[in-house]
C-alpha cells in the first residue's frame, strides 16, 4: 500500500513532468516507474477522497477535536475517555470506508491526508490533468499504442472587455441622458500603494457598481472616483509617476465593477476613457462646487439641490466625446470577427512507431486538435 508522505507526491511528479525536457536520460525515470509511481499517487488521490467525504460526513467540530489530541500532547495527556473514544471511533470509521472501496489505508497515512485536507493543500487542476495524461501517455508506449488521450482543465470563459464597444455616450441625446443618474462620492486627491491595492479586494468582496454606494469610503471606486482617476484629478502613488501606471490600474479597477459592461452612460464613458488614455488629459475635469459639499450626488436640480455638478460634469463630457468621434480622434476597438480565435486544445495524439537502423524504436507524435485539419509533428 503507498505511504501518505508529509509532502505532496503529486506536486512533485507534475514538477518533474514539467521539467522533463531538462533532465539528462540517465537521471530519468524508466517507463515501468513512472507507471508505478503515477499508480500510487493514483491511489492516494483515491484516499483523500474518501477521507475527505468521511470528514464532511461527521462535521467540523469532530474534525476540530480529533485533530487537538493529534497536535497537542498535552491534550492528548489530559484527554478523557470519551475523547479517545471519540479518536477511535473516527479511525475506524476511515478505515471501514476505505475497505469499502477496496483501498488499504493506515491510523499515520489517515492523520495526514486529514490535516493536508483541513489546510487545504490540492493539486491544482491543470497538476492533475497533467498526471492524467502522462499515465495515459506512458500506458501507450508499454502497449504500443497507437494513440493515447489528452485530459485539459475546464477552459475559461473568453474576456473581452479589452475589445467591448461602449458608444452610448457618442450615441446618447442631450440633456434627456443625463436625467435621474445618481451616486455616491467621498473625494481622496491621493491614494497611497496599499490602499490602492486593497481596493481591487473591496470592490470584489462587496460587488461594487458604477452607483459607488458599497464601498465609496475606502476606495476610489464608483463612476467619480474611477473617472478622477483617468483624469488624474485623484492620485495613486504607484512605482513610478508615469501617468501609463494609474491609467492601467484605473481600467484594471473598473472592470471589477458589477456593471462595467452594462452599456450604461457611465460605463461607455469610462469604457471609452480607458481605450483612449491620451483623451484622459484633455477631457473635462469633476469640479464640486455646492456649498454644502456632500457624498451624495444627483444629476437633476431641486430645492434640497439647487446645484449639480454631476449634471454638469455628465454634459460636458458628452459633448467632447461627441466632438472627438466627429474629428477621427476617438479610437474604436475593431469588430470582434477580425480577431483570431483561440483554438480548442489537442484530445488525442496519434503515435506512429518506427524502426531505425539500429533496430531501436522511434515515436513519433501526431496531434489531434478538434478544430483544426492541421498536423505538427515532433520527434521524441
Amino acid at each position: 500500500s503507498p505511504i501518505a508522505c508529509p509532502w505532496d507526491a503529486g506536486f512533485h511528479m507534475a514538477k518533474y513532468v514539467f521539467k522533463l525536457g531538462h533532465i539528462s536520460g540517465r537521471c530519468r525515470l524508466s517507463v515501468d516507474e513512472e507507471e508505478k509511481l503515477l499508480g500510487l499517487i493514483e491511489e492516494l488521490k483515491e484516499k483523500e477522497r474518501v477521507v475527505k467525504d468521511y470528514m464532511t460526513s461527521v462535521g467540523d467540530a469532530k474534525v476540530r477535536t480529533v485533530m487537538n489530541l493529534w497536535i497537542d500532547e498535552v491534550a492528548l495527556i489530559e484527554a478523557l475517555a470519551e475523547e479517545i473514544q471519540e479518536e477511535e471511533e473516527f479511525i475506524r470509521g476511515i478505515s471501514a470506508l476505505c475497505r469499502t472501496e477496496g483501498l488499504a489505508i493506515t491510523r499515520d497515512e489517515i492523520i495526514v491526508l486529514v490535516q493536508k485536507i483541513k489546510d487545504y493543500h490540492e493539486l491544482p487542476e491543470s497538476y492533475q490533468c497533467l498526471l492524467e495524461t502522462r499515465m495515459s501517455y506512458v500506458k501507450a508506449i508499454k502497449n504500443k499504442s497507437k494513440s493515447y488521450k489528452c485530459s485539459h482543465p475546464s477552459r475559461e470563459p473568453e474576456s473581452k472587455w479589452i475589445i467591448k464597444k461602449s458608444l452610448a455616450a457618442v450615441n446618447s441625446e442631450l440633456p434627456h441622458a443625463v436625467e435621474r443618474i445618481q451616486l455616491y462620492y467621498s473625494r481622496n486627491v491621493q491614494y497611497s500603494l496599499p490602499t490602492a491595492l486593497s481596493a481591487f479586494d473591496i470592490v470584489m468582496n462587496r460587488t461594487e457598481r458604477l452607483m459607488g454606494d458599497r464601498c465609496y469610503y475606502d476606495s476610489p471606486s464608483g463612476f467619480l472616483g474611477l473617472y478622477e482617476l483617468f483624469t488624474g484629478t485623484c492620485k495613486v502613488q504607484i512605482v513610478s509617476k508615469n501617468p501609463q501606471y494609474q491609467h492601467t490600474y484605473a481600467t484594471l479597477l473598473f472592470q471589477q465593477l458589477e456593471d462595467a459592461r452594462s452599456g450604461s452612460l457611465m460605463a461607455s464613458i469610462l469604457t471609452i476613457l480607458s481605450q483612449n488614455p491620451k483623451l484622459c488629459k484633455e477631457a473635462p475635469r469633476f469640479k464640486d462646487d455646492r456649498s454644502n459639499i456632500k457624498n451624495y450626488h444627483q444629476s437633476w436640480v431641486d430645492v434640497n439641490n439647487p446645484k449639480s455638478p454631476l449634471r454638469v460634469l455628465l454634459i460636458s463630457v458628452v459633448e467632447f466625446l461627441k466632438a472627438k468621434m466627429k474629428s477621427g480622434e476617438l479610437i474604436v476597438p475593431p469588430e470582434e470577427d477580425c480577431f483570431d480565435t483561440l483554438r480548442l486544445p489537442t484530445t488525442e495524439i496519434m503515435l506512429q512507431w518506427e524502426d531505425n537502423n539500429n533496430n531501436t524504436n522511434n515515436i513519433i507524435q501526431n496531434e489531434i486538435q478538434t478544430n483544426t485539419s492541421s498536423k505538427s509533428f515532433s520527434k521524441l
